[in-house]
């Protein structure tokens, strides 16, 4: 009888810690719902913050959150770019030569091609909200853009230095209001779309960020070269568009590297040499643009017989040869198999060569330089050796005839 009293007891001590433990959990889960209600509440910049954070924590986790990180990125992209059209535009109403106009306007576009460059590597990656949020920030861009033509063709007073202080403290300003409306539109209503969206920004950003810096440098240059030369005679209407169109062919090269690079049509080691053949090409181009100039002016300054006609027409003919020679020499250097008629192109091309490097070269100094060329490439296709490659132009062409 004792024994039952105990189990009795024990089951009764069972049931009453249950009931004990039953209101804990609610109470804990009651809790739990209030606390979820206080944070609704709490202000949520850039993740969630706690209850208990002090004032200086919340400041450091704010300066650690996504979004301060979007604020700088998108600050840094906004403010550069519109210094650099300000200094396009600077240049636009302040040059009277039309060539310079057009390099610049030329150099604007190809800005404007690394925009929509950055602008595809935040919408690469699909995402909720993603289209809205980047029309905001294109939205912000051209609004600041109108400003800044705007106080540049109407504030008259104030120098340049001058005028790109207030343009950048406008653009500042135009870019933390967006950054207001960005906050409320998803921070604060959808945070967590609003995480994936600030990272994708910030990882576009970063992945072109040297080049938004060297784009800046080099505008900047191009305004220095410009007031350098901006001389307003004839002189300076000669060199000024020659020297700052090398500078827009050089700005276009970097674009197209880039690209290239980017799309992995080349490799890092590879950026070097495509450089150096930049500067060998336009050495070449440069070298025979001055002997066209010095054989123009020639032209001008005696009088034009029949005999400098004839042999201007025959010049042309030789360079027309020396170009098909060089072809055929670039087609073989690419195959490195030949067949028969490869080798009979290569003996047509070598007796090409070696005609014009010995006598016709000296017989028509015009085609000196094509001359060189070819001499270059039928050496570097003698000596140099190769790997075969199933990707190489010869091949490609060779099966599509196919």
């Amino acid at each position: 009888m004792s024994t039952d009293n105990k189990i009795s007891k024990i089951k009764e001590t069972l049931l009453d810690t249950k009931l004990l433990l039953s209101t804990e959990r609610n109470n804990i889960y009651s809790k739990i719902k209030h606390y979820k209600g206080e944070l609704d509440e709490i202000e949520k910049i850039g993740g969630i913050i706690e209850k208990n954070m002090g004032f200086m924590d919340k400041i450091r986790h704010f300066l650690k959150s996504e979004f301060f990180k979007f604020i700088k990125k998108y600050l840094f992209f906004v403010v550069l770019f519109i210094l650099c059209f300000y200094i396009l535009d600077y240049i636009c109403n302040n040059s009277k030569n039309g060539m310079i106009i057009s390099e610049t306007n030329m150099f604007f576009y190809m800005i404007l091609i690394f925009i929509f460059i950055i602008l595809n590597d935040i919408l690469h990656v699909p995402t909720k909200y993603l289209y809205k949020f980047t029309f905001i920030i294109i939205l912000s861009m051209i609004i600041s853009y109108y400003v800044m033509k705007y106080i540049n063709k109407y504030d008259i007073k104030h120098t340049l230095f001058a005028k790109s202080i207030i343009i950048m403290f406008v653009t500042l300003f135009i870019c933390l209001c967006t950054c207001i409306i960005i906050y409320f539109e998803y921070q604060r209503n959808h945070p967590n779309e609003a995480f994936n969206l600030f990272h994708i920004f910030n990882g576009a950003i970063d992945k072109n960020y040297f080049f938004i810096i060297f784009i800046f440098i080099y505008s900047f240059f191009y305004l220095i070269i410009f007031k350098l030369s901006n001389w307003n005679n004839n002189l300076s209407n000669i060199l000024s568009p020659t020297i700052m169109g090398s500078m827009l062919l050089f700005f276009i090269f970097c674009i197209f590297v880039f690209i290239a690079h980017k799309i992995k049509l080349i490799n890092s080691n590879q950026i070097l040499n495509s450089f150096i053949v930049f500067l060998c090409l336009c050495a070449f181009v440069g070298i025979t643009n001055i002997y066209i100039f010095m054989d123009s002016l020639n032209t001008l300054c005696y009088e034009v017989t029949p005999t400098i006609i004839d042999d201007n027409n025959n010049s042309t003919k030789i360079i027309y040869m020396i170009i098909f020679a060089i072809i055929i020499i670039l087609w073989l250097n690419d195959s490195r198999i030949w067949s028969q008629n490869g080798s009979i192109m290569f003996i047509f091309a070598t007796m090409i060569m070696i005609i014009t490097t010995v006598y016709y070269s000296r017989t028509y100094p015009s085609t000196s330089i094509p001359s060189l060329w070819l001499l270059i490439e039928w050496i570097n296709l003698i000596f140099k050796q190769y790997n075969n490659s199933k990707n190489s132009f010869h091949n490609i062409v060779s099966n599509n005839l196919d």
